[in-house]
């Protein structure tokens, strides 16, 4: 399953400065818009998941079961250079 994430398209330019992201400029690219979205996938998700159950009836009526659920989860998370991550 894709995980979605959201950019804003119409950002004013930004610069580097110290570390921190700045804003050169107050003005938008496209003046008409305030915001312009794009949804992107993000990240990819899996879960696997097993179920085992053991049941033993007996010929004097006592009954014996035994269940047992494994599950895993596992997440990818792309990076800007769309290089893959397991957190």
């Amino acid at each position: 399953m894709a995980l979605p994430a959201l950019a804003d398209l119409n950002i004013a330019d930004v610069a580097d400065v110290g570390g921190r992201l700045v804003s050169t400029s107050d003005e938008r690219p496209n003046g008409n818009w305030d915001d312009l979205r794009l949804c992107y996938p993000e990240a990819d998700s899996a879960c696997n998941a097993l179920q085992v159950r053991l049941s033993r009836l007996f010929s004097d009526g006592m009954q014996f079961q035994v269940s047992c659920n494994y599950s895993k989860n596992m997440e990818i998370v792309f990076d800007g250079n769309n290089d893959p991550h397991i957190p």
